[in-house]
């Protein structure tokens, strides 16, 4: 049920994430603005730090659920397999969050010489 759930949250956020731009760009007498190099740089890092937070965010919610399901798992083996699968998965997350925050960072050194 709650990875339903999950799974339903993620596919809603990912089609609302691709509706911004064309509500965006709907609007009347829209113009796009000329950006320099350090406004490119600057969006890149606003967008990492976005990222960052919300694999954060997710992260620890998965961990908290893994931790839920040790704890209420008992003897049974299978749901002790499924905890520890999701607190993989977690860390993979928060090794995810690092990266999206030092990303942006290369991406800089190497196009800003």
């Amino acid at each position: 049920m709650i990875k339903n759930i999950l799974f339903g949250l993620i596919i809603a956020g990912v089609i609302f994430s691709f509706s911004i731009p064309m509500v965006v760009l709907a609007q009347e007498d829209y113009e796009v603005p000329d950006l320099n190099k350090n406004q490119i740089f600057e969006m890149i890092e606003k967008i990492a730090d976005w990222m960052f937070t919300i694999l954060l965010i997710t992260s620890v919610f998965v961990i908290l659920i893994s931790a839920f399901q040790f704890v209420t798992g008992g003897d049974n083996p299978e749901n002790l397999t499924k905890a520890r699968q999701k607190l993989i998965w977690a860390v993979v997350g928060i090794g995810l969050a690092v990266a999206a925050k030092g990303i942006p960072t290369v991406i800089i050194s190497v196009l800003n010489p």
